[in-house]
């Protein structure tokens, strides 16, 4: 019988290998695009020439020191354009064909700060091009029990966008984060369904929201809930609704408010 039992091994090594490379050649197209500012490290070798090879962050002026050049400037240029820049000017006056490798050592000069009912509020340094569905998904996505359902975007001139968790998902309509970016994912208002439902707890509040919709929301009552007798709790006050009348459409529907709490006990029958 054939050896069957090694062949998926087999695959599946075939798969992450070839997902190792994508992942490789992707990380190494962002730092080809990366632009370099202040505070970025950059690693330097000029090949056969070892004296030529250091480490060194970004000043703030956007330049760095480098042997019989004295300084080069770095700032708003991408690795291939520092690396063509230094490899010309050894070219011209000292070297016969250098070869210069330049690489990206430390990501500091484009901060974007994530706020709000996220998973994982902080600053962070962009690396390279990136979408906002991809930064949400680097640090956690937004809190699902927290979330207004909302990002509000300000960029540093000041422009504001809003949009839509749901949006994002679509790539359609996703946008790119810039350097400086504030993230801020606002966190929604909720009301509570407690009680004799299928699912008790929070529900997202939307205007108009009401009664016989968060009874739904919370999954319907049980065969034991009291409809004729259920109460919200409001800023310390109860409201008693028949919510019985309601759902047979003798009684209008009552709106909820941000913070309520809706009570559905047993009923003693």
């Amino acid at each position: 019988l054939p050896n069957t039992l090694s062949e998926p091994p087999e695959i599946s090594l075939n798969l992450l290998i070839s997902a190792l490379f994508m992942c490789l050649a992707a990380t190494s197209a962002a730092a080809q695009e990366y632009v370099l500012g202040p505070e970025d490290g950059i690693g330097i070798e000029v090949y056969g020439h070892p004296d030529l090879t250091l480490n060194a962050l970004v000043s703030a002026e956007g330049t760095i020191p480098f042997p019989f050049l004295e300084t080069v400037d770095v700032a708003n240029l991408t690795v291939p354009q520092i690396s063509e820049n230094i490899r010309a000017r050894l070219e011209a006056d000292f070297l016969v064909n250098p070869h210069v490798t330049v690489k990206i050592t430390r990501y500091h000069s484009q901060p974007v700060q994530l706020t709000g009912a996220v998973k994982q509020a902080g600053v962070y340094f962009l690396t390279g091009p990136t979408t906002l569905r991809e930064f949400l998904t680097s640090h956690g996505w937004v809190d699902p029990e927290k979330t207004s359902g909302e990002i509000i975007l300000r960029r540093a001139d000041g422009e504001t966008i809003r949009i839509m968790v749901a949006e994002i998902e679509d790539k359609f309509h996703d946008l790119v984060v810039m350097p400086h970016d504030d993230i801020h994912a606002p966190e929604g208002q909720f009301v509570y369904v407690d009680g004799e439902v299928s699912k008790p707890g929070a529900i997202r509040y939307l205007d108009g929201l009401t009664v016989s919709q968060s009874l739904t929301h919370a999954g319907g009552a049980s065969q034991l809930a009291k409809l004729r007798k259920v109460f919200i709790l409001r800023d310390g006050k109860t409201i008693q609704v028949n919510l019985k009348r309601v759902l047979d459409g003798r009684d209008a529907d009552v709106e909820m408010r941000p913070g309520d709490q809706l009570i559905i006990k047993e009923s003693p029958l």
